[in-house]
């Protein structure tokens, strides 16, 4: 009877240890059960290949982790950054990969690796290849827009006016080249005061008597000064006009309509701009085509991003590039906080930058190095 007993405890002893060892699973707590990575669309980190499946840096760099680690994995496309973040801080993946920036906000909410790439944000703008026509409308319309132009329009008006007036009351009666009858004579004193202060000084039509010549040096002397102001306040109001038109770096963006994308690092950079109005799309795609409908006059988000599009078929003499990198940002692959896997792949990381692996691979995508 005891050895009876004694068979059925060690029998049941040896069904709870294999109860309470379980079976490998996948995902963060399994060993050998594929990986779930999650990725968004973003050239040239993530892209999808034509006849199926998704190509890029990004993907290239997980794939050799992966070996590293000696793990498998399915790749889960999400729509935009807002999804893949939200997914990763629900736990809906082992892990993110794209062109993720680590930020003291999301590392609140999600872990982060060693970061692998450093961006920065950069400006696009429509490449410009405008008509003549276009040109002119635009620097007319500017000019008019001028403060400074039409103050100086309306003194030298007054001025020749003023000037029409009196030289033709002078002559009227006694010079055949002012008509007597007024607006016809007062046209001829105009004609005679434009010609005169702007040193044209055709002769056809003179001053005879004393007073009319006395006013004719007077005006000569003033109205050349007039008119040189004239000219120089045109040259200034164009001139500043076209220069806080131009968008030339991150400190030229107020007062303008700037594309990003939603819940990107650029937005968030650009809410902090004062007076640019934001336009924000869901997708780089969609803010691609606001800033070619002329919703957006630029452009900010992530330069290797908008470097790819500027060199691709689709911008390629439609776009380009304007100011320096600014805002360096780092990319980090991001995961459910408290992960296991988050050492594992830092350990592929550092292995990789060590044996040159990290840097054959962007040279292989984006041709240099500067990290």
């Amino acid at each position: 009877m005891r050895r009876l007993v004694l068979a059925v405890l060690v029998l049941f002893a040896f069904m709870a240890s294999g109860a309470a060892a379980g079976p490998e699973t996948g995902g963060q707590g399994g060993e050998r059960g594929p990986l779930k990575v999650l990725v968004k669309p973003v050239a040239p980190f993530v892209m999808a290949r034509e006849g199926g499946g998704v190509q890029g840096f990004s993907i290239d760099l997980w794939r050799a982790i992966a070996a590293r680690l000696g793990r498998e994995s399915e790749i889960t496309m999400l729509p935009d950054i807002r999804a893949l973040l939200a997914a990763v801080e629900a736990g809906e993946g082992d892990l993110a990969i794209a062109a993720i920036t680590i930020t003291a906000e999301r590392e609140r909410r999600m872990d982060f690796s060693h970061p692998y790439f450093r961006s920065g944000l950069q400006i696009m703008v429509p490449a410009g290849g405008e008509s003549v026509i276009a040109r002119a409308f635009s620097v007319v319309g500017a000019l008019l827009a001028a403060p400074g132009f039409r103050a100086a329009l309306i003194a030298i008006a007054l001025l020749v006016l003023i000037a029409a007036h009196v030289i033709w009351l002078v002559e009227r009666r006694r010079n055949r080249d002012f008509t007597r009858a007024w607006p016809l004579g007062l046209w001829d004193g105009i004609y005679w005061t434009v010609v005169t202060i702007s040193t044209v000084g055709y002769g056809d039509k003179t001053p005879k008597t004393h007073a009319g010549r006395l006013i004719a040096l007077v005006l000569i002397v003033f109205g050349y000064v007039a008119f040189a102001w004239f000219t120089a306040t045109i040259s200034a109001s164009i001139t500043v006009s076209r220069l806080e038109g131009e968008i030339r770096g991150p400190e030229d963006l107020a007062g303008h309509a700037v594309a990003t994308v939603s819940g990107s690092t650029s937005e968030a950079w650009l809410s902090g701009v004062p007076g640019v109005e934001i336009v924000a799309r869901p997708r780089f795609e969609d803010a691609v085509a606001a800033l070619g409908s002329g919703e957006a006059e630029a452009l900010v988000y992530d330069f290797p991003v908008l470097a790819h599009h500027a060199g691709s078929a689709e911008g390629r003499g439609r776009v380009r590039l304007v100011g320096p990198v600014f805002r360096r940002e780092p990319y980090g692959i991001a995961f459910p906080v408290g992960s296991p896997l988050r050492e594992e792949v830092n350990r592929a990381l550092l292995g990789m930058v060590e044996s040159g692996e990290m840097e054959r691979l962007i040279r292989r995508w984006f041709g240099t190095v500067e990290q």
